[in-house]
């Protein structure tokens, strides 16, 4: 059933390539308006707080952790792994200077 689906999609895009760059800008501009568009229905119908609440409130014990370390570090997981996942360290592979083979100083 896997091959059937790949063999598919394979022949669909051998014999459609000249609409795929019509499918890829149709997805883009679906993507950016999506995305204006739940950004808006966020904004206009999220609960508000005072800014005495946003700035001066500190809430912690909410999570059920006793730790405030471990909540905080569970929390700040979703935003490290962008950087400490495997995509991370694909683009850190290609900022970081290969030392490999070893040049030979010796004369």
């Amino acid at each position: 059933m896997m091959w059937a689906i790949i063999l598919v999609l394979f022949i669909l895009n051998l014999s459609f390539r000249k609409l795929l760059n019509a499918f890829e800008l149709l997805g883009g501009i679906f993507h950016f308006c999506f995305y204006v568009i739940a950004v808006v229905i966020l904004a206009v119908l999220g609960p508000r707080s005072p800014p005495d609440y946003v700035f001066k409130t500190l809430t912690k014990g909410l999570s059920g952790w006793n730790n405030n370390g471990v909540a905080w570090g569970l929390g700040l997981l979703t935003i490290t792994y962008a950087v400490n996942g495997f995509d991370g360290s694909i683009h850190m592979s290609t900022n970081v200077p290969v030392f490999w083979p070893p040049t030979n100083t010796s004369s």
